[in-house]
């Protein structure tokens, strides 16, 4: 396995390129689908690679079919299924097939839209190609070749991490693939648009009494909680780039955990209260409020307290881990 990528499907290996390149790619080598197990079924052979913070970027890959079928790359690949029996990679993707079909769509939970199809010349069997998808605010461009093929804008998702793969799309059988040259790259002049701060990270800070836990939270780190009077964690920000913000909170799983924990958006006109149940959605990313952002003054007025409501009580304790502030809107 290349070093950073990790399959969701399939198997990607190093190997020795084909179709006249030298040197080493990476090759999908799984041609039979295998019996799920789970909940949901693994549909597509993919590998992944990134964070799930980035937000405008190019992601880009040279793609080799050594037989008929597609190929695909995608981007901003959300992370709200993680820890649950959803297996579908949601997000934004490129596929391209042996006949130059191609498509741009997005993947939902259980549903694909088209936002964008063509036809392209000079790929198939045997035959690189390179693709690539440019995303920044609502705005995506595909590009096949380095030709632009396609320019969308669709504002469900704005930010998460890349993939490769082949797709499945009802067959029984899954392909060999090979990918080379893969490069993510910043979009120049992309405006600040995701912020996240862990607890013991600057931008954190605590009040009254907090332990340290046995659970981990955001990227395996350790997580704080309390039940202790008075007690509250907050989040602050430093803000450079003015405009509406998403606010996502994450905390471990834990039966023990406050059912109502009450979080405190501060932002531009004013504070709003959130009551979270702890015990449900833990080690992901639960979003406070609609989605459509809170006003934030570039500084750091803004911020999100957590605040114990329940001291004394151990059947339903506090819990502290990391919050994302995601730019949605200038």
């Amino acid at each position: 396995m290349a070093k950073y990528f990790v399959d969701a499907g399939g198997g990607f290996e190093i190997a020795t390129a084909g179709g006249g390149r030298t040197g080493k790619v990476l090759r999908q080598v799984v041609t039979d689908k295998p019996i799920h197990w789970a909940y949901s079924e693994v549909r597509d052979p993919i590998s992944e690679i990134g964070d799930m913070a980035w937000t405008n970027y190019k992601v880009q890959v040279d793609a080799l079919a050594e037989e008929a079928g597609k190929v695909y790359v995608g981007g901003r690949i959300d992370n709200t299924a993680e820890y649950t029996s959803e297996y579908e990679r949601k997000g934004h993707w490129l596929s391209l097939d042996t006949s130059g079909n191609w498509e741009l769509l997005r993947k939902d939970s259980s549903s694909r839209t088209s936002l964008s199809s063509g036809t392209v010349t000079g790929f198939g069997v045997n035959t690189w190609k390179t693709l690539s998808l440019e995303f920044s605010g609502n705005n995506i461009k595909a590009f096949i070749g380095g030709i632009m093929v396609a320019n969308v804008t669709d504002s469900t998702y704005f930010s998460g991490n890349t993939t490769i793969g082949t797709t499945d799309w009802g067959s029984n059988n899954w392909v060999l693939r090979q990918f080379d040259n893969f490069a993510v790259s910043a979009v120049n002049g992309s405006p600040q648009t995701s912020i996240t701060i862990d607890n013991g990270e600057p931008g954190y800070s605590e009040s009254g009494s907090w332990l340290g836990s046995g659970l981990t939270g955001y990227n395996g780190s350790a997580t704080r909680y309390s039940s202790g009077t008075g007690a509250f964690a907050t989040w602050t920000p430093t803000i450079t780039e003015a405009g509406k913000y998403r606010v996502l909170v994450m905390y471990p799983a834990h039966i023990y955990s406050d059912k109502t924990a009450k979080y405190t958006v501060s932002f531009q006109e004013g504070n709003q209260v959130f009551a979270i149940n702890q015990e449900q959605n833990g080690s992901s990313w639960v979003e406070l409020g609609d989605g459509s952002g809170f006003n934030f003054a570039v500084g750091s007025s803004a911020s999100v307290k957590l605040e114990v409501t329940k001291p004394g009580n151990t059947e339903e304790v506090v819990r502290a881990d990391a919050v994302q502030f995601m730019r949605v809107t200038p």
